[in-house]
């Protein structure tokens, strides 16, 4: 199962880069190897929001609109994968997260009429 995590960011600061710097250690803990990051914000917090990442899988796209819905929604276009999350720069995802998705996940038997 290829997800692609989308992480919407609005702003740097300091306690934003510790939040930030959470919310990815909780991706890296759950992502498989062919999993991709995306995070999308404005082009003055670009090269901070990169120096906080070191995955090969990582997408960062400039986006100025500051409403979450355009930034999540220009995220998703941007997905490669057939499944994406989105995770709050300051939110973390659980060890047992991606247990859990793949669980509950339609499987690619299903078929809608």
């Amino acid at each position: 199962m290829d997800i692609t995590y989308i992480i919407p960011i609005h702003e740097f600061s300091e306690k934003v880069s510790e939040l930030f710097n959470k919310a990815l250690a909780s991706v890296n803990n759950i992502k498989e190897k062919d999993d991709r990051i995306i995070a999308i914000g404005p082009k003055s917090i670009k090269n901070e929001v990169e120096k906080c990442i070191s995955d090969t899988n990582f997408t960062y796209i400039e986006n100025e609109e500051t409403d979450i819905a355009t930034q999540i929604n220009k995220a998703a276009f941007q997905c490669l994968t057939p499944y994406f999350s989105v995770l709050e720069f300051d939110d973390e995802y659980l060890p047992t997260w991606r247990k859990a998705i793949e669980k509950y996940s339609f499987k690619s038997s299903f078929v809608i009429p």
